[in-house]
């Protein structure tokens, strides 16, 4: 549990008094989705006379509740309220975008070599380890024994793979996107590796207050979200 960030903004004293406005508690949840959290915070009258009090609760740009208290100097009134959301918002952050290009003349150095390194090409639905295994190391491949082979050398061919992972509330997704193009007697060979890091935005709680003075009190919370 925990906020990344808490700000709360207070008015100063005026002359007729002061009121302060403030969360019951400082400690805020982890929000994940579909789960209704209840928060609640306080308004603090030391006013010189009776005073009304008009308060929004936001989450994130949305008003999610609004109300009305009357309080006599000396009155503290706790204002509880509920939210939940639907979904983690992530932002994106490029950990590396890197391509590779080489020339190959042609595909007879490579006949018999895959199976030396252990790569069986029976297997139709290469994935993950193997599949970057077999292009980065025999990009071009051949047809024996009646087996298909992933790689057409007459037509040029495009392999893409994806992987994800998580490492604690991150994701990270990593694009492996392969190409043959033909090229005279020869073919261009291009591969290009993109990581991706996607990382959960905090929930913003955000509450204003206004007074039947005219005075404005403003709470706000960023907690942490997942799942």
């Amino acid at each position: 549990m925990g906020a990344s960030l808490l700000v709360v903004t207070l008015n100063q004293p005026h002359s007729q008094g002061y009121t302060k406005v403030y969360f019951e508690s400082d400690v805020f949840p982890r929000v994940e989705p579909n789960r209704t959290y209840e928060l609640a915070f306080l308004i603090e009258s030391h006013e010189e006379g009776v005073s009304t009090y008009v308060y929004t609760v936001y989450l994130d740009n949305s008003s999610i509740e609004t109300g009305k208290v009357t309080l006599n100097p000396g009155d503290i009134q706790r204002v509880q309220f509920s939210f939940s959301i639907d979904a983690v918002n992530y932002s994106e952050r490029v950990l590396l975008d890197e391509t590779r290009v080489l020339r190959v003349n042609g595909s007879s150095d490579v006949v018999g070599a895959p199976r030396a390194y252990g790569i069986d090409l029976t297997r139709f639905n290469l994935t993950g380890d193997d599949l970057i295994h077999v292009l980065e190391n025999f990009p071009l491949m051949y047809v024996a024994n009646g087996t298909s082979i992933i790689v057409n050398t007459t037509d040029g061919t495009s392999i893409s793979d994806v992987s994800r992972r998580k490492d604690g509330d991150r994701l990270i997704e990593v694009h492996r996107e392969f190409n043959l193009t033909r090229d005279g007697d020869g073919y261009v060979i291009s591969l290009r590796t993109l990581k991706v890091e996607y990382v959960p935005h905090p929930v913003e709680i955000r509450v204003v207050v206004v007074s039947s003075s005219g005075e404005k009190y403003s709470l706000r919370a960023l907690l942490e979200a997942g799942g």
